[in-house]
């Protein structure tokens, strides 16, 4: 019974994930592709949404100066960025001393620590 609660519980936890909504607010997970899978059409990029929309182009693109570049990637990117930004707004305006950064479903969280002047005010 443990067993199958616990999984439940993961199987909740990773679909919620998935669709946006993080428990820290941050950005939703993003699958990514490798050239082997699915070329994108340029023409159809679609909407970029930070969360979960269904309207997103998605694929590998070759271009001439970048070689292949994963659509995906470049997205969740740019939402990483957007989420460490409003991050790193809320600790300078009220003047904590760090926080942390972890995309979805990765091992690894990003800890940024800030030392501010004396005359910060």
């Amino acid at each position: 019974m443990m067993k199958k609660i616990l999984l439940i519980t993961a199987a909740a936890a990773l679909l919620m994930n998935g669709s946006g909504c993080r428990f820290d607010g941050g950005p939703r997970a993003r699958w990514g592709f490798t050239p082997k899978q699915t070329y994108g059409d340029p023409e159809h990029l679609g909407t970029h949404s930070y969360r979960f929309s269904g309207s997103e182009g998605y694929g590998i693109f070759y271009t001439l100066r970048g070689g292949s570049i994963d659509l995906d990637h470049v997205r969740g990117a740019a939402d990483m960025t957007r989420f460490a930004y409003g991050k790193t707004y809320d600790t300078l305006m009220k003047k904590k001393s760090g926080f942390s950064v972890s995309p979805a479903f990765e091992l690894t969280t990003d800890k940024i620590g800030i030392a501010y002047p004396p005359d910060w005010d």
